[in-house]
């Protein structure tokens, strides 16, 4: 599925003071059509705001893409296998495409996440749900660079946030040479 460049629209944010004195989430969401540019992410970040994606979500799109597509019964499943990051942990991957975005049901977080094209190093390609602050950042920026494929590693930290949670971060797998350890 192909990303189209569109302008995403910014709605009104609060100050970024603001969000220094209530580390409350504030009640304010930036409409995205597309894949968010970094500096709308960091945006978010900064101010507790949420990203809310205001497109084809339905589905109907991609599973008549899909049945058009397939060549074998397998084909006809095995798009629909979207991995979880955290069945990743330590493994290098590398991460091909920002395939698509799409609202997500968690709390806390941006309010979206990414579904990303990656490989194993065995040359098995997987399908991931990516929206954890760290790696959805680094992923949207390596995106908007034109960096895409990347070898990475996710990485659950050994460090607790305040509310006890262990975030999950990303990690470069490319050496100075470009090659992948």
């Amino acid at each position: 599925m192909a990303s189209k460049a569109l302008a995403p629209v910014k709605a009104a944010r609060p100050k970024a003071n603001a969000a220094k004195r209530s580390p409350a989430v504030v009640d304010v969401a930036t409409t995205i059509y597309d894949i968010p540019s970094s500096e709308l992410v960091a945006d978010a970040l900064n101010s507790h705001s949420k990203l809310y994606f205001d497109g084809d979500v339905s589905g109907d799109s991609f599973l008549a893409d899909t049945i058009a597509g397939a060549e074998s019964g397998a084909d006809l499943f095995a798009e629909s296998e979207l991995g979880k990051v955290e069945d990743h942990l330590g493994e290098t991957l590398i991460i091909n495409a920002v395939e698509a975005v799409r609202n997500s049901e968690f709390e806390g977080g941006i309010g979206v996440y990414l579904i990303v094209e990656a490989l194993t190093l065995d040359g098995e390609a997987i399908k991931l749900a990516v929206g954890q602050s760290d790696p959805l950042a680094k992923i949207v920026k390596l995106h908007e660079l034109g960096e895409l494929p990347w070898p990475v590693a996710f990485e659950r930290s050994k460090k607790a946030t305040k509310a006890g949670f262990y975030p999950i971060n990303l990690l470069s797998r490319k050496q100075k040479d470009g090659s992948t350890f």
